[in-house]
Protein backbone atom coordinates (compact mmCIF):
# COMPACT_ATOMS: atom_id res chain seq x y z
CA UNK A 1 0.00 0.00 0.00
CA UNK A 2 1.24 3.49 -0.86
CA UNK A 3 2.31 5.67 2.08
CA UNK A 4 0.61 9.00 2.74
CA UNK A 5 3.76 10.97 1.90
CA UNK A 6 4.23 9.15 -1.40
CA UNK A 7 0.57 9.53 -2.33
CA UNK A 8 0.72 13.27 -1.62
CA UNK A 9 3.83 13.65 -3.79
CA UNK A 10 2.24 11.67 -6.62
CA UNK A 11 -0.90 13.83 -6.55
CA UNK A 12 0.68 17.21 -5.73
CA UNK A 13 0.04 18.68 -9.18
CA UNK A 14 -3.69 18.06 -8.73
CA UNK A 15 -4.12 18.72 -5.00
CA UNK A 16 -2.18 21.98 -4.65
CA UNK A 17 -3.85 24.03 -7.43
CA UNK A 18 -7.30 22.79 -6.39
CA UNK A 19 -6.62 23.64 -2.74
CA UNK A 20 -5.21 27.12 -3.47
CA UNK A 21 -8.16 27.98 -5.74
CA UNK A 22 -10.54 26.88 -2.99
CA UNK A 23 -8.78 29.12 -0.45
CA UNK A 24 -8.97 32.07 -2.85
CA UNK A 25 -12.68 31.52 -3.47
CA UNK A 26 -13.68 31.02 0.15
CA UNK A 27 -11.52 33.67 1.85
CA UNK A 28 -12.64 37.31 1.80
CA UNK A 29 -9.08 38.59 2.17
CA UNK A 30 -7.47 36.22 -0.35
CA UNK A 31 -10.09 36.63 -3.06
CA UNK A 32 -8.21 39.48 -4.70
CA UNK A 33 -4.98 37.42 -5.04
CA UNK A 34 -4.17 35.22 -8.01
CA UNK A 35 -3.54 31.53 -7.53
CA UNK A 36 0.18 32.12 -8.06
CA UNK A 37 0.29 34.97 -5.54
CA UNK A 38 -1.60 32.95 -2.98
CA UNK A 39 0.74 30.02 -3.51
CA UNK A 40 3.62 32.28 -2.57
CA UNK A 41 1.90 33.20 0.73
CA UNK A 42 3.61 30.25 2.48
CA UNK A 43 0.98 27.80 1.20
CA UNK A 44 3.40 25.87 -0.99
CA UNK A 45 5.87 25.68 1.89
CA UNK A 46 3.07 24.48 4.16
CA UNK A 47 2.27 21.63 1.78
CA UNK A 48 5.94 20.64 1.56
CA UNK A 49 6.26 20.61 5.37
CA UNK A 50 3.03 18.60 5.60
CA UNK A 51 4.46 15.96 3.23
CA UNK A 52 7.75 15.87 5.16
CA UNK A 53 5.92 15.42 8.47
CA UNK A 54 3.95 12.54 6.91
CA UNK A 55 7.18 10.91 5.75
CA UNK A 56 9.26 11.36 8.93
CA UNK A 57 6.76 11.77 11.74
CA UNK A 58 8.72 14.85 12.88
CA UNK A 59 6.61 18.03 13.16
CA UNK A 60 9.26 20.66 13.99
CA UNK A 61 9.43 22.26 10.54
CA UNK A 62 5.66 22.06 10.11
CA UNK A 63 5.01 23.78 13.45
CA UNK A 64 7.59 26.50 12.70
CA UNK A 65 6.00 27.17 9.30
CA UNK A 66 2.47 27.25 10.77
CA UNK A 67 3.63 29.68 13.49
CA UNK A 68 5.16 31.93 10.84
CA UNK A 69 2.00 31.80 8.73
CA UNK A 70 -0.29 32.50 11.71
CA UNK A 71 1.92 35.36 12.94
CA UNK A 72 2.10 36.95 9.50
CA UNK A 73 -1.66 36.82 8.99
CA UNK A 74 -2.43 37.99 12.51
CA UNK A 75 -0.23 41.05 11.98
CA UNK A 76 -2.05 41.70 8.71
CA UNK A 77 -5.33 41.57 10.64
CA UNK A 78 -6.77 38.43 9.06
CA UNK A 79 -9.75 36.86 10.83
CA UNK A 80 -9.17 33.49 12.48
CA UNK A 81 -11.75 31.93 10.14
CA UNK A 82 -9.71 33.00 7.11
CA UNK A 83 -6.56 31.52 8.64
CA UNK A 84 -8.25 28.21 9.56
CA UNK A 85 -9.48 27.83 5.99
CA UNK A 86 -5.95 26.90 4.90
CA UNK A 87 -5.66 23.55 6.75
CA UNK A 88 -9.43 22.86 6.57
CA UNK A 89 -9.56 23.22 2.78
CA UNK A 90 -6.35 21.20 2.35
CA UNK A 91 -7.94 18.41 4.33
CA UNK A 92 -11.15 18.67 2.31
CA UNK A 93 -9.20 18.60 -0.97
CA UNK A 94 -7.18 15.55 0.11
CA UNK A 95 -10.29 13.67 1.31
CA UNK A 96 -12.07 14.35 -1.98
CA UNK A 97 -9.08 13.21 -4.02
CA UNK A 98 -8.66 10.07 -1.88
CA UNK A 99 -12.27 8.94 -2.22
CA UNK A 100 -12.05 9.40 -5.99
CA UNK A 101 -8.71 7.66 -6.57
CA UNK A 102 -8.18 4.83 -4.06
CA UNK A 103 -10.19 2.09 -2.40
CA UNK A 104 -12.25 2.78 0.74
CA UNK A 105 -9.90 0.72 2.90
CA UNK A 106 -6.84 2.55 1.64
CA UNK A 107 -8.67 5.86 1.98
CA UNK A 108 -9.46 5.14 5.62
CA UNK A 109 -5.84 4.22 6.34
CA UNK A 110 -4.45 7.37 4.65
CA UNK A 111 -7.02 9.56 6.40
CA UNK A 112 -6.00 8.12 9.76
CA UNK A 113 -2.35 8.81 8.91
CA UNK A 114 -3.07 12.42 7.93
CA UNK A 115 -5.39 13.26 10.83
CA UNK A 116 -2.65 13.74 13.52
CA UNK A 117 -0.77 16.08 11.18
CA UNK A 118 -3.88 18.20 10.65
CA UNK A 119 -4.60 18.25 14.39
CA UNK A 120 -1.03 19.40 15.12
CA UNK A 121 -1.34 22.10 12.43
CA UNK A 122 -4.67 23.35 13.78
CA UNK A 123 -3.49 23.34 17.39
CA UNK A 124 -0.31 25.26 16.55
CA UNK A 125 -2.17 27.69 14.31
CA UNK A 126 -4.90 28.53 16.85
CA UNK A 127 -2.42 28.83 19.74
CA UNK A 128 -0.06 31.09 17.76
CA UNK A 129 -2.84 33.24 16.35
CA UNK A 130 -4.33 33.72 19.83
CA UNK A 131 -0.95 34.62 21.32
CA UNK A 132 -0.11 37.14 18.60
CA UNK A 133 -3.60 38.64 18.70
CA UNK A 134 -3.47 38.95 22.49
CA UNK A 135 -0.07 40.62 22.29
CA UNK A 136 -1.41 43.04 19.67
CA UNK A 137 -4.42 43.85 21.85
CA UNK A 138 -2.17 44.45 24.86
CA UNK A 139 -0.01 46.73 22.77
CA UNK A 140 -3.05 48.67 21.62
CA UNK A 141 -4.23 48.99 25.21
CA UNK A 142 -0.80 50.27 26.22
CA UNK A 143 -0.83 52.70 23.31
CA UNK A 144 -4.28 53.90 24.34
CA UNK A 145 -3.16 54.44 27.92
CA UNK A 146 -0.07 56.21 26.70
CA UNK A 147 -2.11 58.50 24.46
CA UNK A 148 -4.45 59.21 27.36
CA UNK A 149 -1.53 60.25 29.53
CA UNK A 150 -0.13 62.36 26.74
CA UNK A 151 -3.48 64.08 26.21
CA UNK A 152 -3.68 64.84 29.90
CA UNK A 153 -0.46 66.80 29.67
CA UNK A 154 -1.08 68.22 26.20
CA UNK A 155 -1.03 71.84 27.28
CA UNK A 156 2.31 71.53 29.04
CA UNK A 157 3.79 69.59 26.13
CA UNK A 158 2.54 72.22 23.69
CA UNK A 159 4.05 75.02 25.73
CA UNK A 160 7.36 73.20 25.89
CA UNK A 161 7.30 72.51 22.16
CA UNK A 162 6.58 76.16 21.40
CA UNK A 163 9.43 77.20 23.66
CA UNK A 164 11.79 74.81 21.92
CA UNK A 165 10.70 75.96 18.47
CA UNK A 166 11.04 79.60 19.50
CA UNK A 167 14.53 78.93 20.86
CA UNK A 168 15.61 77.08 17.73
CA UNK A 169 14.09 79.74 15.49
CA UNK A 170 15.80 82.59 17.32
CA UNK A 171 19.10 80.71 17.31
CA UNK A 172 18.80 79.85 13.62
CA UNK A 173 18.01 83.45 12.71
CA UNK A 174 20.93 84.72 14.79
CA UNK A 175 23.40 82.18 13.42
CA UNK A 176 22.41 82.89 9.83
CA UNK A 177 23.47 86.52 10.29
CA UNK A 178 27.15 85.81 10.94
CA UNK A 179 30.04 83.62 9.83
CA UNK A 180 32.43 84.83 12.50
CA UNK A 181 33.50 81.92 14.75
CA UNK A 182 33.66 83.88 18.02
CA UNK A 183 30.33 85.58 17.39
CA UNK A 184 28.78 82.21 16.49
CA UNK A 185 30.01 80.59 19.71
CA UNK A 186 28.76 83.48 21.84
CA UNK A 187 25.32 83.37 20.23
CA UNK A 188 25.00 79.64 20.92
CA UNK A 189 26.05 79.94 24.58
CA UNK A 190 23.85 82.98 25.24
CA UNK A 191 20.82 81.24 23.75
CA UNK A 192 21.32 78.20 25.96
CA UNK A 193 21.79 80.07 29.25
CA UNK A 194 18.50 81.87 28.54
CA UNK A 195 16.72 78.54 29.05
CA UNK A 196 15.34 78.34 32.58
CA UNK A 197 16.68 74.81 33.23
CA UNK A 198 20.26 75.78 32.29
CA UNK A 199 22.50 77.73 34.65
CA UNK A 200 25.79 77.79 32.76
CA UNK A 201 27.10 76.85 29.33
CA UNK A 202 30.64 76.21 28.12
CA UNK A 203 31.63 75.31 24.58
CA UNK A 204 34.79 73.24 24.26
CA UNK A 205 36.77 73.01 21.03
CA UNK A 206 39.79 70.96 20.02
CA UNK A 207 43.15 72.68 19.78
CA UNK A 208 44.60 71.11 16.63
CA UNK A 209 48.15 71.94 17.66
CA UNK A 210 48.04 70.22 21.08
CA UNK A 211 44.94 67.97 20.70
CA UNK A 212 43.61 69.51 23.94
CA UNK A 213 40.01 70.51 24.55
CA UNK A 214 39.79 74.11 25.66
CA UNK A 215 36.93 76.45 26.65
CA UNK A 216 36.25 78.59 23.61
CA UNK A 217 33.39 80.45 25.30
CA UNK A 218 31.71 80.34 28.73
CA UNK A 219 28.42 81.98 29.71
CA UNK A 220 26.28 81.99 32.82
CA UNK A 221 26.85 82.04 36.57
CA UNK A 222 30.52 81.72 37.65
CA UNK A 223 31.53 80.84 34.11
CA UNK A 224 34.98 82.46 34.53
CA UNK A 225 36.17 79.62 36.76
CA UNK A 226 36.06 77.26 33.77
CA UNK A 227 37.66 79.59 31.23
CA UNK A 228 41.27 78.44 31.58
CA UNK A 229 40.71 74.68 31.90
CA UNK A 230 42.23 72.44 29.22
CA UNK A 231 41.60 68.70 28.91
CA UNK A 232 43.58 66.00 27.17
CA UNK A 233 41.25 63.52 25.40
CA UNK A 234 43.52 60.61 26.29
CA UNK A 235 44.88 61.96 29.54
CA UNK A 236 41.94 63.24 31.63
CA UNK A 237 38.78 61.50 32.78
CA UNK A 238 35.86 63.82 32.23
CA UNK A 239 32.32 63.81 30.90
CA UNK A 240 33.50 66.32 28.28
CA UNK A 241 36.23 63.97 27.04
CA UNK A 242 33.86 60.99 27.08
CA UNK A 243 31.25 62.81 24.99
CA UNK A 244 33.95 64.00 22.57
CA UNK A 245 35.45 60.53 22.06
CA UNK A 246 32.21 58.51 21.93
CA UNK A 247 30.25 61.12 19.94
CA UNK A 248 27.31 60.51 22.30
CA UNK A 249 25.51 62.77 24.75
CA UNK A 250 26.53 62.10 28.37
CA UNK A 251 25.07 63.21 31.69
CA UNK A 252 25.65 63.08 35.44
CA UNK A 253 22.97 63.72 38.05
CA UNK A 254 23.97 65.52 41.25
CA UNK A 255 27.73 65.66 40.87
CA UNK A 256 29.86 65.14 43.99
CA UNK A 257 33.49 64.27 44.65
CA UNK A 258 32.79 60.99 46.43
CA UNK A 259 30.47 59.51 43.79
CA UNK A 260 32.55 60.77 40.86
CA UNK A 261 36.16 60.75 42.07
CA UNK A 262 37.58 60.46 38.55
CA UNK A 263 35.61 63.39 37.13
CA UNK A 264 38.19 66.15 36.90
CA UNK A 265 35.49 68.82 36.62
CA UNK A 266 33.52 67.59 39.66
CA UNK A 267 34.66 70.40 42.02
CA UNK A 268 33.09 72.96 39.68
CA UNK A 269 29.67 71.27 39.60
CA UNK A 270 29.08 69.93 43.12
CA UNK A 271 25.38 69.22 43.71
CA UNK A 272 24.41 70.05 40.13
CA UNK A 273 23.40 67.97 37.14
CA UNK A 274 25.53 68.28 34.03
CA UNK A 275 25.06 67.21 30.40
CA UNK A 276 27.71 67.12 27.69
CA UNK A 277 26.55 67.06 24.06
CA UNK A 278 29.16 66.51 21.29
CA UNK A 279 29.42 68.82 18.30
CA UNK A 280 29.65 66.48 15.30
CA UNK A 281 30.42 67.48 11.74
CA UNK A 282 30.87 64.93 8.95
CA UNK A 283 30.94 62.14 11.56
CA UNK A 284 33.85 63.80 13.38
CA UNK A 285 33.77 65.42 16.84
CA UNK A 286 34.78 69.05 16.63
CA UNK A 287 33.83 70.04 20.17
CA UNK A 288 31.42 69.66 23.11
CA UNK A 289 28.67 71.79 24.62
CA UNK A 290 28.53 71.40 28.43
CA UNK A 291 25.60 72.73 30.48
CA UNK A 292 24.71 72.47 34.18
CA UNK A 293 21.56 73.02 36.19
CA UNK A 294 20.75 76.03 38.45
CA UNK A 295 21.35 75.98 42.21
CA UNK A 296 17.65 75.58 42.98
CA UNK A 297 17.55 72.43 40.84
CA UNK A 298 20.14 70.56 42.92
CA UNK A 299 19.43 66.85 43.07
CA UNK A 300 17.28 66.84 39.94
CA UNK A 301 18.34 65.59 36.53
CA UNK A 302 17.66 67.44 33.32
CA UNK A 303 14.26 66.44 31.95
CA UNK A 304 13.88 64.82 28.53
CA UNK A 305 12.53 67.94 26.71
CA UNK A 306 15.55 69.98 27.86
CA UNK A 307 17.97 67.28 26.70
CA UNK A 308 16.15 67.03 23.36
CA UNK A 309 16.35 70.81 22.99
CA UNK A 310 20.07 70.69 23.82
CA UNK A 311 20.59 68.01 21.18
CA UNK A 312 18.72 70.07 18.57
CA UNK A 313 20.73 73.17 19.44
CA UNK A 314 23.95 71.13 19.31
CA UNK A 315 23.14 69.82 15.83
CA UNK A 316 22.37 73.33 14.61
CA UNK A 317 25.44 74.70 16.36
CA UNK A 318 27.70 72.08 14.79
CA UNK A 319 26.58 73.07 11.31
CA UNK A 320 26.91 76.79 12.06
CA UNK A 321 30.33 76.30 13.62
CA UNK A 322 31.49 74.20 10.70
CA UNK A 323 30.30 76.87 8.26
CA UNK A 324 32.10 79.54 10.27
CA UNK A 325 35.28 77.46 10.35
CA UNK A 326 35.10 76.89 6.59
CA UNK A 327 34.54 80.60 6.02
CA UNK A 328 37.50 81.37 8.28
CA UNK A 329 39.64 78.86 6.38
CA UNK A 330 38.59 80.35 3.04
CA UNK A 331 39.25 83.85 4.32
CA UNK A 332 42.64 82.81 5.67
CA UNK A 333 43.45 81.02 2.43
CA UNK A 334 42.50 84.15 0.50
CA UNK A 335 44.80 86.22 2.66
CA UNK A 336 47.63 83.73 2.22
CA UNK A 337 47.01 83.63 -1.52
CA UNK A 338 47.02 87.41 -1.67
CA UNK A 339 50.32 87.47 0.24
CA UNK A 340 51.79 84.86 -2.09
CA UNK A 341 50.68 86.86 -5.16
CA UNK A 342 52.22 89.98 -3.65
CA UNK A 343 55.47 88.17 -2.94
CA UNK A 344 55.47 86.66 -6.42
CA UNK A 345 54.83 90.06 -7.98
CA UNK A 346 57.72 91.55 -6.05
CA UNK A 347 59.93 88.67 -7.17
CA UNK A 348 58.92 89.19 -10.80
CA UNK A 349 59.61 92.91 -10.53
CA UNK A 350 63.09 92.14 -9.15
CA UNK A 351 63.75 89.68 -11.98
CA UNK A 352 62.59 92.27 -14.53
CA UNK A 353 64.96 94.84 -13.04
CA UNK A 354 67.85 92.35 -13.18
CA UNK A 355 67.00 91.52 -16.79
CA UNK A 356 66.90 95.20 -17.74
CA UNK A 357 70.26 95.75 -16.06
CA UNK A 358 71.69 92.73 -17.86
CA UNK A 359 70.35 93.97 -21.18
CA UNK A 360 71.96 97.40 -20.64
CA UNK A 361 75.27 95.75 -19.75
CA UNK A 362 75.11 93.67 -22.94
CA UNK A 363 74.39 96.75 -25.08
CA UNK A 364 77.29 98.66 -23.54
CA UNK A 365 79.62 95.73 -24.15
CA UNK A 366 78.62 95.50 -27.80
CA UNK A 367 79.17 99.25 -28.30
CA UNK A 368 82.63 99.16 -26.74
CA UNK A 369 83.61 96.04 -28.68
CA UNK A 370 82.46 97.56 -31.93
CA UNK A 371 84.49 100.74 -31.30
CA UNK A 372 87.63 98.82 -30.38
CA UNK A 373 87.37 96.64 -33.49
CA UNK A 374 86.70 99.60 -35.83
CA UNK A 375 90.17 101.30 -35.29
CA UNK A 376 92.36 98.31 -36.34
CA UNK A 377 90.16 97.65 -39.31
CA UNK A 378 90.58 101.25 -40.56
CA UNK A 379 94.39 100.98 -40.40
CA UNK A 380 94.38 97.71 -42.26
CA UNK A 381 92.17 99.21 -44.95
CA UNK A 382 94.64 102.16 -45.33
CA UNK A 383 97.68 99.93 -45.76
CA UNK A 384 95.79 97.85 -48.28
CA UNK A 385 95.07 100.92 -50.37
CA UNK A 386 98.80 101.97 -50.37
CA UNK A 387 99.94 98.54 -51.44
CA UNK A 388 97.47 98.48 -54.26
Amino acid sequence: MTSLAQWLKDNETTIVPTWIRAVRQRSERDRTLTTQQLGQELLLSYFDCFVKAAATGVYDELEALVEQMATDRAHRQYNLDDVLLIPFLLRETIWTKLTASVSPAETLELVQAAQPIFERSLTTLVRTFARVTAAALNQRLEETEFLTRRLAGATEETDRALTQLRTLYELSRALSSTLDINETLNLIAEELVNIAEINRCTIWLEDKATSELYVAVAKGTASDELADIRLLPHGHTSIVVEAFLTKQIKGISQVNDSSHPREILAPHFVGRSIVASPLISKEQSIGVILVDSPDQAQGRSFDVPTIELLQSVTEQAAMALRNAQLFDEVKRFGQELEQRVKERTQELERVNRDLAKLDKTKSDFISIAAHELKTPLTLIQGYADILL
